[in-house]
C-alpha cells in the first residue's frame, strides 16, 4: 500500500497543499513552523478520522479535531489518493465540530465509481490494526517514540499466528465471553448464580431446622399426659397431630428442594471450575503464541540495534517493556541518555512495525524522530530507515536540510 498524492484543503495551518509521494522513502524537509506535524497529523486522519473534541477550553493535545481546525477558516479536510490491492483509491473527507458532521466518501480514482467496501475509519480495514494500535507502530511523531503495547497491537500479532494473517483474531474476545460467564456464577463479591444459590438454600435449611424443631415440640406435646388429660384436651392434641403430619409433608418438600438445591449448585460449580480451567488453558496457549511473537520481533529488534550501536544489555521483554542489564543489574532504559534511548525505542518501533505489517503494511510516517541524535548516529539510524522502505513507503519529515540521505 502507498500514498500517491494529497489534496489538503484546510488543515490546521496547511491550507491549498499539494502533495506528490513516491514508492520507498520519502524526505520532507521544511523549516520550523511550516507544518510538519500537522501534515503527519493530517495523513492519520484521512484513514481513521478524527476522534470527537474534548471539553474544556484550555489546550490538550489530544483534542485532535479543536487543535487542527483550520486557522484561515474554510473547509476542515481534504483528500488522498493510494494505492491498494492494485487499485487506485481517492478518500475524501471533511470535518465539522463533530463526528456526526464529518462527510467520509471512497472512490475508485480510475472509474470514479463510489466504494462501499469500507467503513469510514478505513485504516482498520487496510491495515488490521485501530487508530491507537497504528499510532503505537506505524505512526511515530516527534518527541513520542516511546515503545509499548495495546490490546490491538497484541490481537493482531496473535491473529498473524491463529489464522490466515487478517490479524483479526478471536483470543480477546474467546476470553472477554468466558470471564462474563465466570463473572456470571461469582463475581467474587458475594454476587453472581453460585453465591445466590449458597443463600437460598442456607435460608431453606435454617427454615428447615426451624421445621424441625416445632415438630419435636409436637412429638413430645402427643407423647406427654395420661389419659385424663388427653381426654381433657382432646382439641389441643388433635390439633397437635395434624400441624404434626403437616409439618412432616412440609419437612419433605423443603428437604427435596435442598437437595435439588445442592445438586444444582454442585452443577454450577462444576461449571465454573471448567471455566477457569478453560480460561487457564487459554491464556497458557495465548502465552506460547506470545513467544513466538515475541521472538520474531526480538530477532528484528535485535537485526536493527546492531546496526545503529554497539550497546549491549538491551532487551525487549514480552510486556513490550525494554531494560537494560549491567553489572548483573537490570534497569529500564529511562537510565540511558537521550540519544541512545531514541536509538533504542525507534529500533523497537521498526521490529514491531516488521513483525505487525509482513504482508500489506501502512505508510510508516517519522516526524522529525531523529532530533536527539548525532550526526553519526544519525547515519545509523537511517540504514535502517532504508531497509525499512526496501519494505514499503516512508515517509520522514524533517526540518533538518543539512541533513540529506545519500
Amino acid at each position: 500500500m502507498k500514498i500517491i498524492s494529497c489534496y489538503i484543503e484546510n488543515f490546521g495551518r496547511l491550507h491549498s497543499v499539494r502533495c506528490e509521494l513516491e514508492s520507498g522513502l520519502n524526505m520532507m524537509d521544511a523549516g520550523n513552523g511550516w507544518g510538519k506535524s500537522t501534515f503527519a497529523a493530517y495523513l492519520r486522519a484521512m484513514f481513521y478520522g478524527l476522534p470527537p473534541g474534548m471539553s474544556g477550553t484550555g489546550y490538550d493535545k489530544k483534542d485532535l479535531r479543536r487543535n487542527y481546525r483550520p486557522w484561515q477558516g474554510g473547509k476542515f479536510g481534504g483528500r488522498l489518493l493510494f494505492e491498494y490491492d492494485s487499485r487506485k483509491l481517492q478518500v475524501e473527507r471533511f470535518f465539522g465540530d463533530s463526528p456526526d458532521e464529518d462527510s467520509f466518501s471512497l472512490t475508485d480514482a480510475e472509474t470514479k465509481e463510489e466504494i462501499t467496501d469500507f467503513e469510514s475509519e478505513i485504516g482498520l480495514e487496510l491495515f488490521g490494526i485501530d487508530a491507537e494500535g497504528f499510532e503505537r507502530s506505524a505512526y511515530i511523531p516527534q518527541n513520542e517514540l516511546e515503545f509499548t503495547g495495546n490490546d490491538a497491537i497484541e490481537d493482531r500479532l496473535l491473529g498473524l499466528l491463529e489464522n490466515d494473517g487478517s490479524g483479526k483474531n478471536t483470543y480477546r474476545k474467546a476470553l472477554e465471553r468466558l470471564e462474563s460467564a465466570e463473572r456470571a456464577l461469582d463475581r467474587g463479591d458475594g454476587r453472581g448464580k453460585i453465591p445466590e444459590l449458597k443463600k437460598k438454600l442456607s435460608l431453606l435449611e435454617d427454615e428447615i431446622k426451624s421445621d424441625e424443631r416445632r415438630l419435636r415440640e409436637k412429638e413430645a406435646l402427643l407423647k406427654s399426659g395420661n389419659r385424663l388429660k388427653r381426654f381433657l384436651q382432646a382439641r389441643l392434641y388433635e390439633d397437635a397431630e395434624k400441624e404434626r403430619e403437616r409439618l412432616k409433608e412440609v419437612i419433605a418438600k423443603k428437604r427435596g428442594e435442598a437437595e435439588a438445591g445442592r445438586e444444582g449448585m454442585k452443577k454450577e460449580e462444576e461449571r465454573l471450575r471448567q471455566l477457569e480451567q478453560t480460561v487457564q488453558f487459554l491464556r497458557e496457549a495465548r502465552a506460547k503464541l506470545s513467544d513466538v511473537y515475541m521472538n520474531r520481533m526480538r530477532t528484528y529488534f535485535a537485526a536493527f540495534l546492531m546496526e545503529v550501536t554497539e550497546e549491549t544489555g538491551i532487551t525487549l521483554e514480552n510486556d513490550f517493556s525494554l531494560k537494560k542489564t549491567a553489572a548483573g543489574e537490570v534497569r529500564s532504559i529511562q537510565s540511558l541518555s537521550c540519544g541512545l534511548r531514541d536509538l533504542v525505542q525507534l529500533c523497537a518501533r521498526f521490529a514491531l512495525v516488521d513483525t505487525l505489517y509482513e504482508k500489506e503494511r501502512p505508510p510508516i510516517i517519522l516526524d522529525d524522530v531523529m532530533t536527539n541524535l548525532d550526526d553519526r548516529n544519525f547515519e545509523r539510524m537511517m540504514r535502517c530507515v532504508k531497509r525499512l522502505s526496501e519494505k514499503g513507503q516512508v515517509i520522514y519529515l524533517t526540518c533538518h536540510s543539512s541533513r540529506e540521505v545519500h
